[in-house]
């Protein structure tokens, strides 16, 4: 398992925008359509393109050499987005990833409202102590209703005494914002690529219907590791 790089010492971290996050998402919705009309060509002519979708600071399962990247955008208020981590992800694990022919990664794409903001940026404050995945796969097991607060400051701390993250160092991620940059990051780059909502799915450079049909979604990477 990978876990995402961090270069920046503890409690180092600068927020990379000045807005907070669920403020900036109105900034990013004015950008959008810029961006979609310049995916196309992004997504056709950048080298490597597999690896840039993927990004350098995604965070993945499975090897990096695996010829098949499945790089999953989503919102911890997503319905959809609970089931792929329940049912879908433990199905890739066992099929796929841990054979080495995918590589899993998640980036976030929190649209539906202020807790799918502030589920995200716990959940990279939880990977700063190396336990994204676990954290993400609470989260959507503790998922509530969209919109009704479910996902308080105080559920995401109970949730990371769950796993034994370090209650203080969370906390003072939380308070400060640390992360929202990088939630912000992830974001943008979905909306460059058209995404404007979870969920959304991609195997390799092609993008899945549905993300919870298991069938399809597996004859989608046998056909693309068998074209490698």
């Amino acid at each position: 398992m990978q876990q995402r790089a961090r270069t920046v010492g503890r409690y180092q971290r600068k927020k990379s925008y000045g807005l907070p996050l669920w403020g900036a998402l109105s900034v990013v919705v004015l950008i959008a359509g810029l961006g979609f009309a310049a995916s196309t060509f992004l997504l056709s002519d950048a080298p490597g393109y597999d690896d840039w979708l993927v990004g350098e600071e995604t965070h993945t399962r499975g090897s990096s050499s695996a010829p098949v990247s499945v790089v999953f955008f989503g919102d911890f208020q997503c319905v959809e987005c609970a089931t792929f981590a329940r049912e879908i992800q433990p199905l890739l694990q066992a099929d796929f990833i841990g054979d080495k022919v995918v590589r899993l990664a998640y980036r976030h794409v929190p649209t539906i409202g202020r807790d799918s903001g502030r589920a995200a940026e716990a959940s990279e404050c939880a990977a700063d102590q190396g336990k994204f995945w676990e954290y993400q796969e609470l989260v959507y097991r503790w998922q509530g209703a969209p919109n009704s607060e479910r996902l308080s400051h105080e559920l995401l701390r109970q949730l990371g005494l769950g796993i034994r993250l370090d209650p203080s160092d969370f906390r003072t991620c939380m308070q400060h914002g640390f992360t929202a940059g990088q939630v912000m990051d992830d974001l943008r780059f979905a909306e460059t690529l058209g995404v404007s909502e979870a969920p959304a799915l991609y195997v390799n450079s092609v993008r899945i219907d549905d993300p919870t049909d298991y069938g399809q979604l597996r004859l989608h990477i046998i056909g693309a590791a068998v074209a490698q």
